[in-house]
């Protein structure tokens, strides 16, 4: 069985913790992502939640598959991922 991961930005409202929107990304990089998010271990997948700050935005928007409108006082942003069979 092939897994596939899908990888997207989750938006949360920091009033109830609702999520209110996923963005895909159109690209994925693990080497990349693994050292913007100090992922020290390479066999880690990165398939845990990771909270996205205002430093990470500029690796974010060029793999972000539709331009986000960042919130960052009333919003939080996380990179989550999916697998699907």
């Amino acid at each position: 069985m092939n897994n596939k991961i899908t990888r997207y930005i989750a938006e949360y409202t920091n009033q109830t913790d609702e999520l209110v929107a996923k963005y895909p990304l159109k690209s994925f990089d693990l080497e990349e992502f693994q050292e913007e998010f100090g992922i020290v271990n390479p066999e880690n997948q990165m398939l845990d939640r990771y909270p996205i700050f205002e430093s990470s935005l500029l690796l974010l928007n060029a793999h972000l598959a539709n331009p986000v409108q960042w919130k960052f006082v009333s919003h939080s942003y996380y990179l989550e991922a999916q697998k699907t069979a």
